[in-house]
């Protein structure tokens, strides 16, 4: 297993957001400044493939819901997991959309949850 790093020097930028409101050219902006880019989708993507599932609609979907439902936390738990080992301190996490992911996110060090939204005559 690998060795802890030192998660207290970490800053997480966490994304919410409706669709098109802009999330992705934040994301972008911040990659230019060395954050590495994590999903909770990619979460999801990952259990469908273990399961030996095509990482298509409806199962992406019914995996995501099974997932939430056990443990409405479980998308932040497994990005803070995976971010507490990595040798990088800047990340930033997209695909937040429930209010247990935010609470489980704001409970680590260094995290920082931006929501952003845009105008309807932008959308």
């Amino acid at each position: 297993m690998p060795e802890k790093s030192d998660h207290s020097s970490k800053i997480i930028v966490g994304l919410t957001g409706p669709t098109c409101a802009g999330k992705g050219t934040v994301l972008n902006l911040l990659q230019r400044e060395g954050f590495l880019p994590m999903s909770t989708s990619d979460f999801v993507r990952k259990e469908v493939r273990n399961r030996g599932l095509p990482t298509e609609q409806p199962h992406l979907h019914n995996i995501a819901y099974e997932m939430i439902s056990n443990d409405p936390s479980i998308l932040a738990a497994k990005a803070i997991g995976e971010i507490r080992v990595a040798a990088e301190r800047l990340f930033t996490i997209d695909g937040i959309r429930t209010i247990p992911t935010i609470v489980r996110l704001r409970e680590e060090k260094g995290v920082i949850i931006i929501g952003i939204t845009a105008s309807r005559e932008c959308l």
